[in-house]
């Protein structure tokens, strides 16, 4: 799923409903000023330097979570390698400085700030550091999460851990930095972005309606932070419903995406 910020005037759409690049009158791809026409035409199989190609990103500043996982760690290897700057947001700093150490060209593009996802404290302190850099900030890539943990458990906040790291934590994140990507669309005239991982596991949610004769999965508010009825996949899932069901608040519409 990824929310846009363009010219300061933000719109959402998901993975099928791409900006279709311009024909020139030559018949080619146009290209803007920012960066080369770049292919729609993605798939399952498509990689991330795929998805770039053609990209000139230098310039460009994101904050990216979850940077030392498999998914987070291949963005920023490719987003450095297209000429972008991350501003690298890691529970774990020494984890994250060997991470950069081991991309290519990313010790002088990644600044690694601490934010623990299971603390809304340490989410908005990150902002607050991140605010302090007077950085411009064209995207945030949400790409940090929890799988499935046997054990049913509450962050510092009082919150589910799956719902609080894997929604909660980044809605706030993004909440905290909406004016700067609004301020750099702006000025700039490039659109930011909001991306975040979803998952088909959000059809394995808890079932929420129970004595009807189809499944109904979603969020179970009622036992959110609660032990009762716990199952690592459900709680997994209800956190991927909300990845999918990203709700509406100040400047951010809302996009059906495609798991």
């Amino acid at each position: 799923m990824e929310c846009f910020f363009p010219n300061g005037a933000p719109s959402c759409w998901g993975a099928r409903d791409r900006q279709p690049s311009v024909p020139s009158s030559s018949g080619a791809s146009s290209s803007s000023s920012s960066s080369s026409s770049v292919s729609t035409d993605y798939g399952a199989s498509s990689t991330a330097e795929d998805v770039t190609a053609g990209l000139d990103l230098t310039g460009r500043v994101y904050v990216v979570t979850g940077g030392t996982g498999a998914i987070g760690a291949e963005a920023c290897r490719v987003l450095i390698s297209r000429g972008a700057s991350i501003v690298l947001a890691a529970r774990d700093a020494k984890r994250a400085n060997a991470t950069v150490a081991s991309i290519e060209g990313a010790a002088a593009k990644v600044i690694v700030l601490t934010c623990d996802l299971a603390s809304m404290r340490s989410v908005r302190a990150f902002a607050a550091a991140f605010c302090a850099l007077a950085m411009p900030l064209h995207g945030i890539l949400c790409a940090a999460g929890i799988v499935a943990e046997p054990l049913f458990d509450l962050t510092e906040d009082g919150v589910e851990r799956h719902f609080a790291i894997n929604h909660l934590s980044h809605f706030l994140l993004v909440h905290e930095l909406t004016n700067e990507l609004v301020r750099t669309a702006a000025s700039s005239g490039v659109q930011g972005r909001v991306v975040l991982v979803a998952s088909s596991a959000h059809h394995f949610a808890y079932r929420v309606r129970r004595g009807v004769t189809k499944p109904s999965r979603g969020i179970d508010f009622a036992n959110l932070n609660e032990p009762f009825g716990y199952t690592a996949r459900g709680a997994y899932g209800q956190s991927k419903v909300r990845s999918i069901h990203w709700f509406p608040y100040d400047r951010v519409g809302v996009v059906n995406a495609d798991p």
